[in-house]
């Protein structure tokens, strides 16, 4: 079954001023469309999300830390996603990260600079890639009905040049290098995509591939702590 809306999470912020690998602490807001405000008359199921409306965000030990504000609308006291501490020594001041957990549990997280997107590693469908670059996932259409789907894949476009990939492809699509780990796998509740997307420019893509796969993984790379 698909958790409900209080186990998922739709963040997102801007970096602050960064001293080495440990910036201030910076709130992210909540982007899933949650109501606002407290607690009474909210279905905890259904209006709560993870770690609350407006978690604050920390680098710790190369993970991504989410602190609950309060209890209010939190299922959580915190939670920390293990990326790679390249990726996250490469987060400058005024960049946009973006971090999503959906119902089946898959995170997906991107990092864009000046709105342009410079790295995203996971259930990339799920994240704001910026203005020239969108993913969609999709199968075969020969048999429509069929469950579960069979040939998923998912297509990548830059600038209008696209490239659909499936289980373990690798392609290099405009500016940006292009690896999906697994297309999404339908099921009881079933799997996003895991990939990772690096500007060419970076130098990242290894660092995108291991968090990729690291997301990818039985625990998704997420650890909780309970109130």
């Amino acid at each position: 079954m698909v958790m409900p809306l209080c186990g998922t999470f739709h963040y997102a912020g801007d970096v602050p001023a960064l001293r080495g690998l440990k910036p201030a602490r910076w709130t992210c807001e909540d982007r899933s469309g949650a109501p606002v405000g407290p607690s009474d008359g909210f279905s905890r199921l259904s209006d709560n999300r993870l770690v609350g409306l407006r978690p604050v965000l920390r680098i710790s030990s190369g993970q991504l830390v989410l602190q609950a504000a309060s209890r209010d609308r939190a299922q959580v006291s915190s939670a920390s996603i293990e990326l790679d501490r390249a990726l996250l020594k490469s987060l400058h001041t005024a960049d946009r990260i973006e971090l999503v957990r959906t119902g089946t549990a898959d995170i997906g997280v991107a990092l864009r600079r000046a709105g342009e997107l410079l790295w995203a590693v996971g259930a990339v469908t799920t994240v704001s890639l910026g203005p020239r670059l969108q993913a969609r996932g999709g199968h075969r259409a020969d048999a429509p009905d069929a469950w579960p789907r069979r040939d998923t894949w998912v297509e990548f476009t830059v600038d209008g040049h696209t490239a659909r990939l499936h289980d373990g492809e690798d392609e290099t699509v405009g500016d940006y290098r292009v690896t999906l780990v697994r297309a999404f796998k339908d099921g009881i509740p079933g799997r996003y995509e895991t990939a990772a997307i690096s500007h060419n420019g970076s130098g990242l893509h290894d660092a995108t591939l291991r968090a990729a796969r690291i997301l990818g993984g039985s625990n998704r790379g997420l650890r909780m702590t309970s109130w």
